[in-house]
């Protein structure tokens, strides 16, 4: 068994790193290094706890040390979709409604299903304050913004 060991560690080494290319997500990176290091570890020594133990050793002391430091140059930016982008916009609204009562607004040329506290007739103007769903909240469009 103990000739093979090097070769254990090399093909752990190629899953880990397929698996970590495949998801991208920092996930078994770390085992990468840490088989690298158990592999190394084989060349010294044929004893196979020894080499396992390295293995965990330096996959921990990778994943505690080094994952905050990676995770902080990863880009976890949030970017607006289409729809977050409406928010604060001003839409008029096309179908009346009331407080507990959908209605359509349309803005920047698209219909929406839309809900308030406040009741609205057809022809006003409002503004966008969130989205639930597929569904805007609005307010009523301040007159001096008008």
């Amino acid at each position: 068994m103990e000739i093979y060991l090097p070769w254990i560690w090399m093909g752990l080494i190629v899953v880990f790193g397929v698996a970590e290319a495949m998801t991208a997500q920092l996930v078994s990176i770390w085992f990468v290094g840490g088989a690298t290091v158990a592999l190394f570890t084989s060349f010294a020594t044929n004893n196979m706890y020894i080499q396992f133990t390295v293995f965990l050793a330096i996959s921990a002391i990778l994943l505690l040390f080094t994952r905050p430091v990676a995770l902080k140059y990863i880009s976890r930016k949030q970017y607006a979709t289409n729809a977050d982008m409406v928010i604060g916009e001003k839409a008029e609204v096309t179908t009346a409604f009331s407080k507990g009562k959908d209605g359509r607004v349309m803005v920047s040329g698209q219909s929406w299903s839309a809900r308030s506290l406040s009741s609205f007739e057809e022809g006003q103007w409002c503004t966008i304050t969130a989205i639930e769903g597929v569904t805007l909240i609005v307010k009523p469009l301040e007159e001096e913004l008008c």
